[in-house]
């Protein structure tokens, strides 16, 4: 097969997987029984947290000094963009090489509606067995 380079594909460096900021839907989880995952917006915390999460990569991807650039991945959904359009703002243009909405990359499709009480029950439950293991009874 050889080296990728030997067939002109050129490779990142590193893949950084990033995970929205605190969202409404941490705050309140009745929010998402009545607001679908898609539209829920990112909290001043949140906003706060994506703000530091660009400063902590960039001085990650900067650590090696030289010649670097970034392309960003991003889902559709809102706290999503929000959290790129901050991490974004770390980053000079010039290192930026483009950003994607990619539909791929999300957590669920359709509106997460939840009752409530039933979600305390399920998601105690999923903590004590495990988040890793843990299946929500009607599946993901």
């Amino acid at each position: 097969m050889g080296h990728p380079q030997q067939h002109g594909a050129l490779l990142p460096k590193r893949i950084i997987l990033v995970h929205h900021g605190e969202s409404e839907g941490n705050l309140s989880p009745s929010g998402q029984a009545t607001t679908p995952d898609h539209k829920i917006p990112l909290t001043p915390l949140g906003v706060a947290q994506a703000r530091a999460a660009g400063d902590r990569l960039r001085t990650l991807v900067a650590g090696g000094g030289g010649e670097w650039r970034v392309y960003f991945y991003a889902s559709p959904y809102k706290q999503t963009q929000s959290m790129l359009r901050e991490i974004g703002r770390s980053f000079r243009r010039g290192r930026v090489i483009g950003a994607r909405e990619e539909c791929r990359i999300r957590e669920q499709d359709f509106w997460n509606s939840q009752v409530v009480g039933r979600m305390k029950v399920v998601k105690e439950a999923r903590e004590r067995f495990g988040r890793f293991f843990y299946r929500f009874p009607e599946g993901e």
